[in-house]
């Protein structure tokens, strides 16, 4: 990746160096830039020819029942790239249940997300057709329309790309219903469209994403990845940890 570490070329003389040091263990590791493509990255698969060339060069150098653990499977490289464990793994997205593979949300790579972000309803509007929603105008609603506010914008994490369309979940009569996004999202707040929510009320809780919503699909919406929305959430929000 050309952004820390040891270049191949002088990997076997930084091990005899730091072999030399008393009470040091040494462990080859390198990081994939291209596993999210999958097994049939060409880039990933001559990384992963010179990572095990190299291995085997400094066990070689090390001597006879020299042992050298390994790692270099991040998430992607786990699901996708089997041969690529070695002694140690380093899942990191995945243990969110964000999908690490260019692609797939994280249900469709069989992960179960345990963040799920949610807001609440703090306004109901009823916008006319022809009149417009949020900074810029970007949405001019082309039928009457039942908007809902929600209590979370920019600021809590939510990202401000976000375009209108993308996909809400509004909790109402024990059933999630979707309220895509309406009009620019704000530092504070987002607006949602609650017509297909029509008994949806203020104080009903909306799930950003999460449970039932993938966050790689806001990702996506927003030209991001799932990593950045977990990372970027807000001091503002409150965290609930639970077991199971």
């Amino acid at each position: 990746m050309n952004r820390l570490g040891i270049a191949v070329e002088d990997a076997g003389e930084a091990y005899a160096k730091l072999r030399a040091l008393p009470n040091t263990q040494v462990v080859l590791m390198s990081h994939l830039a291209c596993a999210d493509e999958g097994a049939a990255s060409e880039h990933a698969q001559n990384q992963t020819a010179k990572f095990a060339a190299t291995h085997a060069r400094l066990r070689q150098a090390a001597g006879a029942g020299a042992e050298i653990p390994a790692s270099l499977a991040a998430s992607a490289a786990i699901m996708a790239m089997p041969a690529a464990a070695y002694d140690f793994i380093r899942p990191g997205i995945m243990l969110y249940g964000g999908s690490p593979l260019q692609g797939k949300t994280g249900p469709q790579a069989g992960l179960k997300a345990v963040m799920t972000l949610r807001a609440r309803l703090i306004a109901i509007n009823h916008v006319r057709a022809g009149q417009s929603i949020g900074y810029g105008a970007t949405h001019t609603c082309a039928k009457d329309t039942r908007a809902g506010v929600v209590s979370f914008g920019y600021a809590d994490g939510y990202p401000r790309a976000t375009p209108t369309g993308a996909p809400t979940l509004v909790r109402t009569g024990g059933k999630d219903k979707p309220a895509p996004l309406l009009g620019r999202v704000s530092m504070d707040t987002i607006t949602i469209d609650l017509c297909n929510a029509p008994a949806a009320k203020v104080g009903d809780e909306v799930t950003l994403w999460g449970a039932g919503l993938p966050a790689d699909e806001i990702a996506t919406c927003a030209g991001t990845i799932a990593y950045e929305l977990f990372c970027r959430v807000g001091r503002r929000v409150v965290f609930e940890y639970r077991d199971g």
